[in-house]
């Protein structure tokens, strides 16, 4: 197969709006090709089904996990009009993108495009909820990838602790490695009950089907009360599976998950002012309680 045949192949199969002009056409589809003659007999032969299901399935296999790290992003442009096939656009760029966290990334940024351009008509309070919402879930994305290193580095991170009181007498607070905090201006759980609990594994079928999605749900909350959250998360590994390679060798299958909480309004600054210097009993008063749920919680840790 050559490097032309290759391309063409990779855009009858990615390339939605290409396929439906060579279904329709084919002989005209690949006169307007680079393909030579002999080529362009060997296109001429493929079967319409065929190559309609074998798209299909690629497509569903590809867009079921681009979606997976985006569920509420990918549910909140579901209530939108003609959104899964401005989704399945992006496959065009599938070519293009190196290994699948190269793709995570590029879907990120070509999600944020999409919300950019306001595919509801709606007034700026959903963009600014929806790209918020974009920015958090591509920030455990990313989290997801630094922990994994961490873990080829033979670094992974902490597991969280149980500490005792005495524990946290004697040691200073310290933010653990792999932490993330948000301010957003809707709570996750509210946004879910809108969006009828969306999940990385349905987001995507979710989406193709317009399943309880319905944009006024998704209106009302970026237009309702201003409930602001905190929302932090700490990667955790799950475990560490080999898988063989086609050299035979074993790359390790590293699963990471993220631990999540919100707690109400914008309280960022108390993360914020956990240097690694004090003792819990060493900061004020009245935000000690506050931290010493945050650590039992494990989204604080104490110095080793």
């Amino acid at each position: 197969m050559t490097l032309a045949t290759y391309d063409y192949w990779i855009s009858l199969l990615f390339d939605e709006a290409m396929r439906n002009r060579f279904i329709a056409d084919p002989a005209a589809t690949l006169r307007a090709s680079n393909l030579s003659e002999a080529e362009q007999r060997r296109f001429a032969q493929l079967d319409p089904t065929g190559l309609q299901i074998d798209a299909r399935g690629r497509a569903q296999y590809l867009m079921r996990a681009l979606c997976r790290p985006y569920p509420f992003t990918t549910a909140c442009l579901g209530t939108a009009s003609d959104v899964p096939q401005r989704l399945r656009s992006f496959l065009k760029r599938i070519p293009s993108v190196g290994n699948a966290r190269e793709r995570t990334f590029a879907f990120g940024a070509f999600l944020d495009e999409l919300v950019c351009d306001n595919p509801w008509n709606a007034g700026p309070v959903v963009v600014e909820l929806v790209r918020s919402v974009l920015a958090f879930e591509l920030s455990l994305a990313k989290n997801a990838v630094q922990c994994r290193k961490a873990v080829q580095r033979g670094q992974p991170p902490a597991a969280i602790e149980k500490y005792s009181a005495s524990a946290a007498k004697r040691r200073k607070l310290v933010l653990p490695a792999f932490m993330l905090v948000a301010e957003l201006p809707q709570s996750f759980e509210v946004l879910a009950n809108a969006l009828g609990n969306p999940t990385p594994e349905n987001v995507w079928d979710r989406v193709e089907t317009g399943v309880n999605l319905d944009f006024h749900r998704l209106e009302s909350v970026a237009r309702g009360s201003t409930l602001p959250v905190t929302a932090v998360a700490r990667a955790q590994i799950l475990g560490v599976q080999g898988v063989r390679g086609g050299a035979g060798g074993v790359a390790p299958l590293i699963h990471v998950t993220h631990r999540k909480m919100e707690i109400s309004g914008r309280n960022g600054e108390i993360f914020s002012c956990i240097q690694g210097d004090k003792l819990l009993s060493e900061y004020p008063q009245q935000l000690q309680p506050t931290l010493r749920r945050f650590l039992e919680a494990g989204f604080l840790a104490l110095q080793r």
